[in-house]
């Protein structure tokens, strides 16, 4: 049953990362598209996991105190959740 809930629900550190993840995901899915409710939870925990990723990422190499070497994939999604913020 725990397992059954869990997959349905969205598990973030912060309230930022989930507005920020549902924000990019109304854009993603524009409106007036056609989604059933689990579709649309899929989606926005895929953008969740992206972003908690980064912040994962973040936080181990300042930890650490290495440089971090940036993909262009997280360029990108760097600049993405800095424009959903603003």
């Amino acid at each position: 049953m725990h397992q059954e809930i869990s997959s349905r629900t969205i598990d973030a550190p912060s309230w930022e990362i989930v507005r920020t993840a549902k924000l990019a995901s109304r854009i993603y899915v524009p409106l007036g598209t056609k989604m059933s409710l689990g579709d649309y939870v899929r989606v926005t925990r895929i953008f969740v996991e992206a972003f908690k990723d980064f912040d994962r990422m973040e936080d181990n190499s300042s930890r650490e105190g290495e440089k971090v070497e940036y993909t262009e994939e997280d360029v990108k999604l760097l600049q993405l959740r800095h424009d959903l913020q603003v």
